[in-house]
């Protein structure tokens, strides 16, 4: 009996992680040779949909499978670039669980097989909750399994996702009540002007993307990953960058995004992308979607999310981008707020 316990809790502890690895190849580069931020992005959301479709299913015997679905992506960041011929390995790990939420996190690391070197290149925290398959529109949530941490690394971790819980909580609670756009606030200024004769609208790199929702993109119930539509916003967000710079561009963060609603085979998904803000060296970019199904009138709101660039020069380095002019009311207000949290960023690394 003893022994059947131990094996039962070792085989549940190692639900709580999982790794998966791919090689990079040509199909993974963009234009400039380097792995597609989107690749990468599509393979951090899988291996956290793994870890925790496994971990929801530790008590199968009891109840009815569930699959996890992506609901938010709290942080992502780049730390370095992943090279073709790479092997990229993806090790993700329950962290937190509430009720009916669990919070994974999940690391990127690139090895040369030649060399043997291997570098940390991204960290990413996803949110996921469980649902039954087929996950139809409306379907309820189910409880998790409840996450007891063991180590002092295993209860800090658990306790950073017990704040970001509570902060995403209080901020769904608040009324939906929205700062005034009509004036810009003195002093905004940010590398934004309109008089420069080398700054570019919004407008003028504006780009929208447009596909249909493939089984090949979906889980078995259905329902596209999290990581495809990801892959498609950051190829639409890099598209407003390389327009507006004319360079190579790579991407250097995610900032948090909600999934408001599912996406399922056979939706036209439309994505339009937007600059936002530009800083000396970076620039901010708003990405918005839509789904709309061959028997909806009307597209549903799936996901915004913003997307941080920078331009490279030929030697790989980050260089200066060019300002941007505005032409509307509303375009100034979001800069002001994509100032801000620029701003923010520079004081968390300062």
């Amino acid at each position: 009996q003893t022994q059947e316990n131990s094996m039962a809790q070792e085989s549940n502890a190692g639900r709580k992680c999982a790794t998966m690895a791919r090689l990079m190849g040509p199909n993974d580069a963009n234009v400039a040779g380097n792995v597609h931020g989107g690749v990468i992005l599509q393979l951090i959301e899988l291996a956290g949909h793994v870890v925790a479709t496994r971990y929801c299913n530790q008590r199968r015997q009891q109840e009815k499978p569930v699959v996890a679905a992506t609901i938010r992506v709290e942080s992502m960041r780049f730390v370095e670039p992943m090279h073709l011929g790479e092997l990229a390995e993806a090790t993700a790990s329950v962290v937190f669980t509430s009720e009916r939420s669990l919070q994974v996190s999940v690391d990127v690391y690139a090895e040369n097989l030649i060399t043997g070197t291997r570098r940390h290149t991204n960290h990413a925290l996803v949110w996921y909750v469980a649902v039954h398959e087929p996950a139809l529109a409306g379907t309820e949530t189910v409880s998790v399994p409840q996450l007891v941490p063991e180590t002092e690394e295993a209860k800090a971790s658990f306790a950073r996702g017990l704040e970001m819980y509570r902060a995403r909580k209080e901020e769904s609670e608040r009324v939906n009540g929205k700062r005034s756009r009509d004036d810009l606030p003195d002093g905004f200024d940010g590398g934004i002007v309109s008089e420069d004769p080398a700054a570019k609208s919004v407008s003028e790199s504006r780009a929208e993307l447009s596909q249909i929702v493939l089984p090949s993109d979906c889980t078995t119930g259905g329902v596209s990953f999290g990581g495809f539509i990801m892959k498609l916003m950051d190829s639409a967000a890099g598209l407003v960058c390389v327009t507006h710079c004319r360079t190579n561009v790579v991407t250097i963060s995610l900032q948090a995004m909600d999934f408001h609603q599912s996406v399922r085979v056979g939706d036209v998904v439309r994505i339009v992308a937007s600059l936002v803000f530009v800083s000396s060296r970076s620039m901010e970019v708003e990405v918005v979607v839509h789904a709309q199904s061959l028997t909806e009138s009307k597209p549903r709101h799936t996901t915004t999310a913003l997307f941080n660039f920078v331009s490279l020069d030929k030697s790989m380095r980050p260089q200066a981008v060019p300002p941007l002019r505005f032409e509307t009311a509303e375009e100034k207000a979001k800069a002001l707020e994509g100032q801000r949290r620029y701003e923010a960023r520079r004081a968390s690394r300062a």
